[in-house]
């Protein structure tokens, strides 16, 4: 019987350091591996987020709405609401970069300028960049445009984008310098799952480009569960 007790105390004793470790920041490889498949230890486990992508080249054409307008995005098996989410644009090239305006629109009709009026007139080719609103920096209206794989903070100039339908009418979600929005305040709560939309807008004459490898949409939510699949969207 005295065994009996003790071995049951030993247990108690080892669950709760185990869990100690794990909160402290110190866990181990293998113990997050044995979190993450143990379900009675599903509460150490963090929110689920998910990648999904639109790879489906887009045309920049000059000062004209872009060849998918919108590109659109299906999210899928996701639950709970939003806490995070990071835009990726992938394989960026145009002539004069300070031309463009994207505009970002989540299922429930939430918007947001990721990018307007920023990033100079120096050509650039093959750019692949993420907005994060923990990155360090946004881009800056004379360029540079960010350094291939990197992150910026969605970054607007000016208020004076004219997205035309079937994007959502003025005034838009603005982040600074034009104005005070992120991309975790405006979309954060919404509900993930549905199409969420890209508009990309050439505003003036001469210059053009693409993004040859479409973009994606990274979003973490606040509820527990398993990862979805994320299935690449085509065209539409």
């Amino acid at each position: 019987m005295k065994y009996q007790i003790l071995r049951s105390f030993l247990a108690i004793v080892a669950f709760f350091a185990f869990a100690f470790i794990s909160w402290s920041g110190v866990t181990t490889s293998a113990q997050k591996s044995r979190l993450t498949d143990n379900p009675k230890l599903s509460f150490l486990t963090a929110s689920p987020a998910a990648v999904f992508t639109n790879p489906a080249p887009i045309t920049v054409l000059d000062a004209s709405p872009a060849s998918l307008y919108p590109s659109n995005i299906s999210v899928t098996g996701m639950s709970g609401t939003v806490t995070d989410v990071n835009v990726t644009i992938n394989g960026f090239a145009h002539t004069w970069p300070d031309d463009l305006g994207i505009l970002l629109v989540s299922p429930s009709g939430r918007q947001m300028v990721v990018q307007s009026d920023v990033g100079g007139g120096t050509p650039v080719t093959g750019r692949t960049y993420t907005f994060d609103d923990q990155a360090a920096a946004g881009i800056p209206n004379s360029g540079p445009m960010p350094a291939n794989n990197t992150s910026v903070k969605p970054s607007s100039v000016n208020d004076d984008e004219f997205f035309p339908g079937p994007a959502p009418d003025a005034p838009y979600n603005q982040p600074a310098p034009a104005g005070t929005s992120t991309l975790n305040g405006i979309f954060g709560g919404d509900a993930p799952n549905g199409d969420w939309k890209l508009y990309i807008i050439d505003c003036c004459a001469q210059d053009e480009g693409n993004i040859a490898g479409g973009w994606s949409i990274e979003i973490t939510t606040g509820a527990g569960g398993p990862t979805p699949t994320p299935t690449p969207a085509g065209p539409t």
